[in-house]
């Protein structure tokens, strides 16, 4: 994952809001300076405004004198505000056309329910995700799509894909660090795949993509997972 800045004490530097800009006037502001906003909103903390840039949110002042390139956590939800901000304006993608062929399929249970995600070998997160998470769902079809970012992580995607059973491939590489060991060569998918992430702006792995076309980023707890599955088969049906 990309690393991201703490934002503190948002509201002491803050400005006075007499001189308060509107968001159009903010949007104007923003772009004479240089930054590529598309949008300017009432932000989660008062006389803070969402500045919507193509690759994620950052925080701009009433005044508009201040930019803010950081997180903003809600310390009586525990929710993190900046990454609903970041779903909530991240286009969704349209699960049916996803080349499933190029993923990894691994079935819990009767596997009704559908997730892809998009996973790098080598990439901590992601192995807390397959070691934590992915263990406490049931009754789910999974579909791995290997996107090998890390230096050594292609050859170890390689393999893995190669191997006779990619899904057993994948569990034992994630969850006991072994590599199926036999050097297979095969047709991968592995350029593909990081060609599609590159389309869909990955910021960083893992990316959950449920039926409903929504996208979840990062190593999150299996019931935040449960919860999305739920509301993409709702949105869905």
């Amino acid at each position: 994952m990309k690393k991201i800045f703490a934002l503190l004490a948002l509201i002491g530097a803050v400005t006075a809001t007499a001189h308060a800009s509107s968001p159009p006037d903010l949007l104007r502001q923003l772009k004479a300076a240089g930054i590529q906003a598309t949008a300017v909103e009432p932000g989660p903390v008062a006389g803070l405004y969402t500045v919507v840039i193509p690759k994620g949110i950052l925080y701009v002042d009433a005044a508009g004198e201040h930019v803010f390139n950081g997180t903003v956590f809600d310390l009586k939800t525990h929710k993190n505000l900046t990454e609903a901000a970041v779903i909530a304006h991240t286009p969704s993608i349209d699960f049916a056309a996803l080349p499933l062929q190029d993923a990894i399929v691994t079935v819990k249970g009767n596997g009704k329910r559908r997730i892809v995600v998009f996973s790098d070998p080598d990439c901590p997160y992601c192995k807390r995700l397959e070691n934590e998470t992915m263990p406490a769902l049931s009754d789910v079809t999974i579909y791995t799509f290997l996107v090998p970012f890390h230096p050594d992580a292609p050859r170890k995607a390689r393999e893995i894909w190669c191997a006779p059973d990619r899904a057993k491939a994948w569990t034992q590489w994630m969850h006991e660090g072994k590599l199926p060991g036999v050097a297979t060569a095969c047709d991968t998918p592995l350029e593909r795949n990081i060609a599609m992430a590159e389309r869909f702006e990955l910021s960083g792995t893992p990316m959950l993509v449920f039926t409903d076309g929504s996208r979840l980023t990062g190593s999150a707890a299996a019931t935040v997972v449960e919860e999305k599955l739920r509301a993409a088969k709702q949105a869905t049906e």
